[in-house]
């Protein structure tokens, strides 16, 4: 590998290429395939729903949290060097710090432990994600890389979720959307980002965004809808602030806008012959978008009073007790749904086993279960890491456009990436609990990590 002082030298760097290689690079790189692929194999029982008790895990399930634990910890004991590189460091530990508190306040409510594990698994993997991204950067692991192990894992993933469905599933259409990949959450912030700010769209990368697209309309997700549209308002807010930044210039603007235009034409395109193909399925998107409120049986969308109950719920759970809307109920805190809105909602789901009386899962909204387990202090905390990793992107691109040759940044898409994936995440937030998947906890993870590399190629540019 080149020195770095020839990469300084050379006419136009490349951001995606690696920092001085360390001694340890190659097994830092190991450990990062290992704990990024720990959950491509993950899996959800049909069986378990809200009135689930226990755990829900395999020898399988806990194979893979081991290998994941694993591999951070290996990565942390050969690499701790590396995390003390700032500001990544200032992050790992807050996270580190309010898992902490939230485990604290768990055991104080007095919630049972099984519970409380389940539910601290998918944060415990963004801690290790954070570890191990970091650590594996500053040691030297190109980020281009870590960019096509996210997307490998990203697709391995969408065929083995959509292959263990139809093979252990008894559901119907309708109700696959719990099995969805995870990885489309992420898939959509980076084919955004390759659209309007890559010099040249990877075909890769609209190949796979083809297959994310396909599997959201096989199964009938309408908050797909809203995925795309977070992604790509999040990269054309980027679009924008490169032209401030003039790492853009309009023709480009013009051009891209024109081929997003084109590629949204052809994915309409072909989503309108697949329905005309499967017409069943076109009958169930329209009966997804027209009769969401159960055929005139309730006054709002089914999704919305679902969100209300529980909203109001936990809010409830929170004012029977003095201190928690400071603190919170803790993690694997039971919840319930609302009675005020279980007369509407029985209209539709006559089977009073659909609504037990407690619930133990992550809820449907990240905002308000953060707030019914930890509280203002935990919303305050969940606030600042999702705003950080895309700040620090924001910084790399600013910083990086001082010291690039010619002023012009060539992997733009990539340092805006984690930027794009955090607002991706926040926007979808408010329809589902991202982080009651394990896959999200340890992607969000990685991709949190990855400004780090950038802030630090700018320092090393610098001199």
């Amino acid at each position: 590998m080149s020195s770095l002082n020839s990469q300084c030298q050379s006419p136009a760097p490349t951001i995606s290429d690696s920092l001085p290689a360390s001694a340890e690079r190659r097994w830092l790189w190991v450990c990062l395939v290992v704990f990024a692929f720990s959950f491509a194999f993950d899996y959800r029982s049909p069986e378990i729903g809200f009135g689930t008790t226990g755990s829900g895990g395999s020898i399988f399930q806990f194979a893979m949290l081991g290998s994941a634990v694993a591999s951070g910890l290996f990565a942390l004991l050969i690499g701790w060097r590396h995390l003390l590189v700032r500001p990544g460091v200032y992050l790992i530990t807050f996270w580190w710090a309010y898992l902490a508190f939230s485990s604290v306040v768990a055991v104080f409510q007095g919630n049972e432990l099984g519970f409380i594990l389940r539910l601290l698994v998918a944060p415990v993997l963004i801690g290790f994600g954070l570890i191990v991204c970091h650590i594996a950067l500053c040691g030297g692991v190109p980020v281009a890389s870590v960019i096509r192990l996210f997307l490998a894992v990203c697709v391995v993933n969408i065929f083995w979720q959509t292959g263990f469905y139809y093979v252990t599933s008894s559901q119907s259409l309708l109700e696959t959307r719990p099995l969805l990949s995870a990885g489309i959450r992420f898939i959509f912030p980076w084919t955004a980002g390759c659209i309007l700010l890559a010099r040249r769209i990877p075909i890769s990368t609209l190949l796979i965004f083809g297959l994310a697209l396909f599997t959201c309309v096989l199964s009938l997700t309408r908050g797909a809808i809203i995925y795309l549209a977070a992604a790509f308002s999040g990269a054309f807010a980027c679009l924008v602030l490169a032209m401030v930044f003039r790492q853009i210039s309009f023709p480009h603007v013009v051009r891209r806008l024109g081929a997003l235009a084109a590629i949204a034409a052809v994915a309409v395109a072909m989503i309108v012959i697949f329905c005309l193909a499967v017409p069943t399925l076109g009958e169930w998107w329209i009966e997804r978008f027209l009769y969401s409120d159960g055929g005139g049986a309730t006054t709002e969308d089914m999704s919305v009073l679902m969100r209300k109950a529980e909203a109001e719920a936990m809010f409830q759970s929170l004012s029977e007790r003095s201190g928690s809307w400071i603190w919170g109920r803790g993690y694997g805190a039971p919840f319930y749904w609302d009675d005020d809105y279980l007369a509407e909602l029985f209209l539709v789901y006559p089977d009073r086993e659909n609504f037990p009386e407690e619930i133990y899962t992550a809820g449907h909204n990240l905002w308000t279960y953060t707030t019914f387990a930890s509280g203002i202090i935990g919303l305050l905390c969940l606030i600042t890491f999702v705003v950080s990793p895309s700040i620090n992107a924001l910084r790399g691109v600013r910083l990086l456009s001082r010291l690039t040759p010619g002023g012009q940044i060539p992997d733009l898409h990539i340092v805006c990436f984690p930027a794009i994936a955090m607002w991706t995440l926040v926007a979808t937030s408010i329809l589902e609990n991202p982080f009651d998947f394990r896959l999200t906890g340890s992607f969000t993870g990685i991709v949190a990590a990855i400004p780090q590399y950038f802030l630090l190629r700018a320092w090393l540019l610098r001199g």
